[in-house]
């Protein structure tokens, strides 16, 4: 594995899954409830709002998954309907801006963690390989 791939992104989705699911326990055990709900509501939508924008890109980008259905279909739910659920839960008070701003950025941590990761692996690995060439 040499480059970022999309469907190495599936992986990656358990784990920002867990992410929030922890941070989520660990302030709402703080005593922070509104944050922790505003913690779970951004990892969902990031978690969420990320498989539709990679759907899409597949949807658009592959010859053989290029289907003008499903580009629609994932366009009414990524824009009216799930930007709308968010608009919803900022305006009955569900939603506090900065555990929003925190459970978002879950999945982008993860992200950076399997990248480097990846990283280090390949770079034991072409290591290896220069030791077994002498």
């Amino acid at each position: 594995m040499t480059g970022l791939e999309l469907s190495n992104l599936n992986k990656l989705y358990p784990v920002s899954a867990l992410l929030t699911g922890i941070a989520y326990v660990c302030v709402f055990a703080l005593g922070q409830a509104e944050v922790a709900y505003g913690i779970l509501i951004g990892g969902l939508f990031g978690i969420a709002n990320t498989w539709l924008i990679v759907r899409l890109t597949e949807s658009v980008l592959d010859p053989e998954k290029r289907n003008p259905i499903v580009v629609a279909t994932i366009l009414v739910l990524k824009l009216p309907v799930l930007y709308g659920l968010l608009i919803l839960s900022f305006l009955h008070r569900w939603n506090n801006p900065l555990g929003f701003a925190i459970g978002f950025q879950l999945f982008f941590i993860a992200l950076f963690g399997w990248a480097i990761a990846t990283y280090l692996i390949a770079g034991r690995m072409s290591t290896r390989r220069g030791d077994d060439a002498r």
